[in-house]
């Protein structure tokens, strides 16, 4: 099999875009989404309404759910009261508005970095024009999750970045892309493990609808 490794001499630029893409907080920049969704258009699964409901009811829950573990086992009290004062503190963050603007502008900026790199280079991947490497595994996962999350608009369709375009396109035409992203099940499956009880119930219905939809649409 071919290795994914970028090879000895690739670009420094190219370098440095993957420098970036593995210190995006693509976290931040998936539960923003959620806390400001003027800035989405088209959500698509597994990010519908209900689930993303029911994430952010996760979150709102966290910190005050490790404060009682906190109590619960007073030998790793210490740490589980630092975690929760962190996630406060991140929450905050990510629910300013102006925060989340400026984490897009960011990210637009770095985009069109990579636009013109693609447009310079004429290449179909960025290391060179016989396979992808991992850092256009790395590109290609964030513009999907871009993607389902219903960012696409802003940053590429229509003719906004029609190298990107292109390049997503590609990407998603290939089978090995394909088996890195994760399932629609694995993901409703990490949504379960992680959702508080009392919001488990709502949840399975509409699981349940969601998947007989997909299943019924192949």
């Amino acid at each position: 099999a071919k290795s994914l490794r970028m090879p000895n001499g690739a670009d420094p630029v190219v370098r440095g875009f993957r420098q970036t893409l593995d210190n995006l907080p693509i976290g931040i920049l998936t539960i923003g989404s959620f806390l400001h969704p003027n800035y989405t258009k088209s959500p698509k699964f597994p990010f519908v309404l209900p689930v993303r409901q029911t994430i952010l009811a996760r979150e709102e829950t966290l910190g005050d759910r490790l404060r009682s573990y906190a109590a619960e086992y007073p030998a790793f009290a210490e740490v589980l009261l630092k975690k929760a004062d962190f996630h406060d503190r991140k929450r905050g963050i990510i629910a300013s508005e102006e925060y989340f603007g400026k984490l897009l502008s960011a990210l637009d900026e770095f985009l069109s970095d990579v636009e013109r790199y693609l447009e310079a280079s004429e290449r179909e991947w960025l290391c060179g024009m016989e396979g992808i490497t991992i850092v256009d595994i790395g590109l290609a996962t964030l513009l999907n999750r871009l993607y389902v999350l219903g960012l696409e608009d802003r940053f590429w369709s229509d003719g906004r970045r029609p190298r990107l375009e292109q390049y997503y396109a590609r990407a998603c035409q290939r089978s090995s892309f394909q088996c890195v992203l994760p399932s629609k099940v694995s993901i409703l499956r990490t949504v379960w493990v992680n959702t508080p009880p009392m919001y488990k119930a709502g949840l399975a219905a509409v699981s349940s609808v969601l998947l007989s939809s997909t299943l019924l649409k192949r």
